[in-house]
């Protein structure tokens, strides 16, 4: 009998494991899709924009694994938190992982504005690097998205909804792809930006991601007030102003995601 309690225990941990770690698995393949398609479209569309873009990812990429720590500090202690039923705690610790977040990427967008003299420095032809900046001064802002996405990541993840993190980063990767694609070669109507572009559609692709706040999954809480709801955005710390544009869509973020 204890043996096949045992084995029951076995099988249920192990599903527990896949159930949690396969939908993140899978959020971070379509994460390298993103990059991936803007290589691969950049590619047929121009060798030197495919050259600066490399460039231009390869910084954006080590400045966002510096910002991501910050994301990635949020899951084990919100975990720690909701395992005590520590509210509060959830609520203080993601909105610090927040703040830390964006304030890191203040400061990585002034290596990335002057992207052109740091490559020149170490040895890069002028126009190429001169393109990577282009792409960069357009894709900084979309670093403050990916953070915030991260830091909310962590947070859905330490609370076991890790189906919302794979399904909101498919998203964001399948309209990167059309976007960049419709941008960079100027197709169906949409202008010619070549390697500004990609850019763009990287940028508007993460910000869209905010819109999925408005999913029926999250709009099924919306009129919850509830002390174990952690309603971060909401939150006293980020203002009057705020708050009141948050409860005029009447969506928060709770654990019933």
């Amino acid at each position: 009998m204890m043996a096949n309690a045992a084995k029951r225990g076995f099988r249920h941990e192990i599903w527990a494991v896949l159930t949690l770690g396969v939908p993140l698995i899978a959020s971070n393949l379509a994460q390298m899709v993103i990059n991936l398609t803007d290589t691969i479209i950049l590619g047929w569309y121009d060798v030197q924009a495919l050259a600066a873009v490399t460039l231009a990812h390869a910084l954006y990429s080590l400045l966002y694994l510096f910002g991501a720590g910050f994301a990635w500090a949020v899951m084990p202690l919100v975990a720690e938190a909701a395992v005590q039923g520590n509210d509060t705690r959830v609520r203080r610790v993601t909105r610090m992982g927040i703040w830390l977040s964006l304030g890191f990427a203040t400061l990585a967008a002034i290596p990335m504005l002057l992207s052109e003299a740091l490559l020149l420095s170490i040895g890069q032809d002028p126009s190429i690097s001169a393109l990577a900046q282009d792409y960069l001064q357009v894709i900084f802002i979309a670093l403050f998205a990916a953070l915030l996405i991260a830091c909310m990541r962590s947070f859905l993840a330490a609370l076991g909804h890790t189906a919302v993190v794979f399904w909101a980063t498919v998203f964001v990767a399948i309209l990167n792809g059309v976007l960049v694609y419709l941008l960079v070669f100027g197709h169906f109507g949409f202008p010619e930006l070549g390697i500004l572009g990609a850019a763009g559609g990287a940028f508007w692709a993460r910000r869209s991601a905010r819109r999925l706040r408005r999913s029926p999954a999250l709009r099924s809480c919306a009129s919850m007030r509830c002390a174990s709801c952690p309603n971060i955005i909401c939150s006293n710390a980020f203002g009057g102003p705020i708050r009141r544009r948050w409860s005029r869509s009447r969506v928060s973020a709770c654990p019933s995601v």
